[in-house]
């Protein structure tokens, strides 16, 4: 069970909805996500970015330690990521099969140095597990200068 508020009640098609257990597969193997959040200026703003889950109500992603997703977000911490799996196109039916994950919360800096090296390696776990050493002494040297962000889910559909 996700131990957020996973509610797909406000899906139309309920015959391509994702239950709960294809939910948190998602979360764990998706490559990357959508953060959506608010333009400074008004309007959206997207951007793709890969992001590993704690396995709870969180979602970490790395970013430079400066630029306008931060701005972004320092003025409004609510933001959208949609993470979305495998696609087909079905010709014959003029459709597509997928999967996708829309979950609504709030982003935030992460302060604690050891929940921020927790989170890098995961990130390193994640999409490099074959790096070893050669990982473990890049997040060294890249820690300084990596900002990490947690996504604290609110909602998931």
């Amino acid at each position: 069970m996700i131990p957020m508020n996973y509610d797909n009640g406000p899906i139309r098609r309920r015959d391509r909805q994702l239950d709960e257990a294809s939910a948190r597969r998602l979360l764990k193997e998706a490559e990357y996500g959508v953060l959506c959040m608010q333009a400074l200026s008004g309007g959206g703003y997207g951007v793709p970015l890969h992001f590993v889950w704690n396995g709870a109500d969180g979602i970490y992603l790395h970013c430079a330690p400066e630029g306008y997703k931060l701005e972004c977000l320092a003025a409004e911490p609510r933001a959208c990521l949609v993470i979305t799996g495998k696609s087909r196109i079905l010709p014959n039916a003029f459709s597509t099969e997928y999967e996708s994950l829309l979950l609504h919360g709030e982003a935030s800096a992460v302060i604690d140095e050891e929940e921020r090296h927790a989170a890098l390696h995961s990130f390193l776990d994640k999409y490099v597990p074959e790096s070893g050493e050669r990982g473990q002494h890049f997040l060294h040297h890249a820690a300084t200068r990596t900002m990490v962000l947690r996504f604290r889910i609110l909602s998931a559909s």
